[in-house]
This record gives structure tokens, sequence and C-alpha cells, in this order.
């Protein structure tokens, strides 16, 4: 860890020095790796977020769960196990 280290063993290492790197140097890296930068990451857009609730395997299972309850006309039970998925995925 550089923390650790002497700042003149710093320097050696990362080629540098106190006054900073030269113009050139400094072309020389940018070219080599990059601006200095974070990669922005998609954002979620709300309805992403939302519609993303559904893809976890247990509210897969609800879902059928829910139409297996239509299809059979247990239609309490399927309105129930909806809201549940529905308010878990607004929560």
């Amino acid at each position: 860890m550089f923390y650790q280290k002497p700042i003149n063993t710093v320097f050696h290492e990362l080629q540098s020095r106190i006054a900073g790197l030269s113009p050139n140097e400094v072309r020389k890296r940018l070219a080599e790796y990059g601006r200095n930068e974070l990669k922005q990451e998609k954002q979620f857009t709300i309805l992403k977020l939302f519609l993303y609730q559904f893809t976890d395997p247990i509210v897969i299972v609800l879902i059928c769960a829910t139409a297996l309850s239509f299809a059979v006309g247990e239609y309490t039970d399927a309105w129930v196990i909806a809201a549940i998925v529905i308010l878990n995925a607004l929560l």
C-alpha cells in the first residue's frame, strides 16, 4: 500500500515527481489509461425498478399461484395473493 511507503518510493514507483507530471507524460498516460473518471452506470427508471421486483423466484411462484387460483375458481385467494405481490413490488 502506498500510504505505508516513504514519499520518494511512491514517486519512483508511480514514475512521478513532487511537481507533478510533465505535459508529455500527461498526454502519454491519458492515451494509455484514459481519464480518471468513474463510468456512469445505467439509471433505473421507476418503471424498470417496479418491473424488476417481479423477477425474484418467490414472486414468480406467487404469480403462478395467483393464476392457478383464478383457474380453479378461488377468486378470493387469487386477489389476496395478487395484492400481496403488488404491495411487495411497491414497497
